[in-house]
């Protein structure tokens, strides 16, 4: 359902009372009505207050930018079109510079720069992108070149993948595939089919950090989110056939049998995720990328649908309940690299774009459902 129909109703004035009084959240128009309120919020607090913040373009920033392209792609909104732009001009289409040896975490924007590229042709959006990624692959694997946390899995293969398709080049994504199987090696619990945030909490029986009070593992909640979210951001650039596809649609769908399995009765997932005792609470962002990647499986038809849609009906309706009335999503918790207590108000920018991004795949399931 592209953005002029959307814009039809909205200028009939149809959404407003929709979304004051039917509240549908399965219904397209509330659904996008969602979406503009979350952008809004961004443009009007974070955005225009100050728009060289250089968090706009590291991870933080970028995953809202993130969720907003994915949504821009799908509704083919200029609003969400203009604050892509905007922001990529901003910084004359320059990858954040403040981390040294920055690997994964300042390539995310390049996921946008690149898609805008491929839009308009002008050689200078992509080339930071090209020059860092060059730099990376003939350099050795050491400190930040070293995907060692979970979180990198999302941050920088798809945009090795797209760059890979923008220029024709497989060598950036035999590059990509032996990161990614090494950090598979390191930190995925092969029994459990969960991450490890990083080395620090694979578990150990004789080091008393990594694990519960009970005993238990430590699989954080957004860790494990954005491997599976990373997962489906990078499938979306890997051409269909490629011997890499298989490995991956294999980690997916054994992650997502262990993530629905640990889905609380609330719809959402606790921040710790096998082990409940200490993070009693559930939180949003983890549950925003299961939310995405699920939603993601079925319309590609990757999921089993009767086996998840119930799961993701059940995680769509909390988040929206989160939602807080300013537009941006509650219990999200803030920046950090471990479970840990989450309340109604906290919320990130990467929260934002985690909710578009589960949004905006809610919203091709159920177009797709009322067009059969």
């Amino acid at each position: 359902m592209k953005f002029k129909v959307y814009a039809i109703i909205i200028f009939f004035g149809i959404v407003k009372p929709l979304s004051a009084q039917i509240r549908d959240m399965f219904n397209p128009l509330y659904i996008k009505w969602l979406m503009d309120k979350n952008t809004e919020y961004f443009l009007k607090e974070i955005l225009s207050k100050d728009p060289l913040y250089p968090k706009l373009i590291t991870w933080n920033g970028a995953t809202y930018y993130a969720g907003l392209l994915e949504a821009w792609k799908y509704t083919n909104d200029e609003n969400y079109f203009k604050q892509l732009m905007d922001v990529c001009n901003n910084f004359q289409w320059k990858l954040f510079s403040g981390h040294q040896n920055s690997t994964a975490n300042n390539l995310l924007i390049g996921d946008s720069y690149l898609n805008m590229y491929i839009r308009e042709n002008d050689p200078v959006y992509i080339a930071d992108v090209q020059k860092e990624i060059n730099r990376m692959m003939n350099s050795t694997w050491i400190g930040g070149d070293y995907w060692w946390w979970v979180d990198a899995l999302f941050m920088g293969p798809p945009t090795f993948a797209l760059l890979a398709q923008v220029e024709k080049d497989r060598t950036h994504l035999d590059f990509m595939h032996n990161k990614w199987e090494l950090t598979f090696k390191n930190l995925c619990d092969k029994k459990e089919h969960l991450f490890y945030r990083d080395s620090n909490w694979v578990y150990n029986p004789e080091d008393s950090r990594t694990y519960t009070s009970t005993g238990g593992k430590i699989f954080w909640s957004r860790g494990n989110g954005w491997a599976v979210g990373g997962i489906c951001r990078l499938l979306n650039y890997l051409p269909e056939g490629h011997p890499y596809r298989k490995f991956y649609l294999r980690i997916l769908k054994e992650m997502m049998m262990s993530i629905a399995a640990c889905q609380q009765q609330d719809g959402l997932w606790t921040s710790n995720l096998v082990d409940q005792k200490d993070f009693p609470n559930t939180e949003t962002s983890g549950s925003a990328l299961f939310c995405y990647a699920m939603t993601w499986g079925i319309n590609n038809g990757i999921l089993n649908r009767k086996k998840y849609e119930p799961v993701i009906r059940k995680t769509w309706t909390a988040l929206v309940n989160c939602i807080q009335p300013e537009g941006y999503l509650g219990y999200c918790q803030i920046e950090a690299h471990s479970p840990g207590i989450v309340k109604k108000t906290d919320t990130d920018w990467f929260g934002q774009g985690l909710f578009l991004m589960a949004a905006t795949e809610v919203l091709k399931m159920v177009d797709k459902e009322q067009r059969h």
